[in-house]
């Protein structure tokens, strides 16, 4: 499919977003031990979709996840789940007080702490936090499946209506159609 033969009745179903091998793996690990949706922080506003719509992530092996370059020579699809919902996240940035921003960490950890987070102690999660400038929203996700085969961002690109790859820690949109040639590709 190509963007000559897109849809304009064609609707949003699902996001593809972006994150290391380690934060990928303490996921899919998390998931499978504790069965627990798994929430995932992100630099952009908080996405809209629907309960189930799906989330694909993008596995970029770079600690500069903007990097363009590592993005389509080294990166892989890594796993999809299904989108339960998203919430703003308020304190991350460095532009608001520093009390808003512990209360807010010690909210998101007294919430999802428990084997819903990409790291694995409160003292990583803290170090992680601290180092943040802008993280806005979360993501909250279910039903992860590791993806066995190796998608790369070149074999992603025959299917999305754009070349635009998700900036920062952010996501891109994805239609049904593109949500299910992804599948299709996944499957096969």
């Amino acid at each position: 499919m190509n963007m000559w033969s897109r849809s304009n009745n064609d609707e949003i179903g699902g996001i593809l977003l972006k994150t290391r091998p380690e934060y990928a793996r303490t996921f899919i690990e998390n998931w499978r031990r504790t069965g627990k949706p798994q929430v995932f922080l992100i630099y952009d506003r908080r996405p809209i979709l629907r309960r189930g719509d799906s989330v694909f992530v993008y596995v970029v092996r770079s600690k500069h996840l903007s990097s363009r370059a590592s993005i389509c020579d080294r990166g892989y699809l890594g796993f999809y789940a299904n989108f339960v919902r998203s919430e703003w996240v308020r304190g991350l940035k460095r532009l608001e007080d520093e009390g808003t921003r512990k209360r807010e960490r010690e909210r998101i950890w007294a919430l999802y702490g428990d084997g819903q987070l990409h790291t694995r102690s409160k003292e990583e999660f803290d170090r992680f936090w601290d180092d943040q400038d802008g993280v806005r929203s979360l993501v909250v996700l279910e039903n992860l499946v590791e993806i066995e085969k190796k998608i790369t961002w070149s074999d992603l690109k025959r299917i999305l209506y754009t070349n635009r790859f998700p900036r920062g820690v952010g996501y891109i949109y994805i239609t049904k159609s593109e949500v299910n040639e992804i599948l299709k590709l996944i499957h096969m």
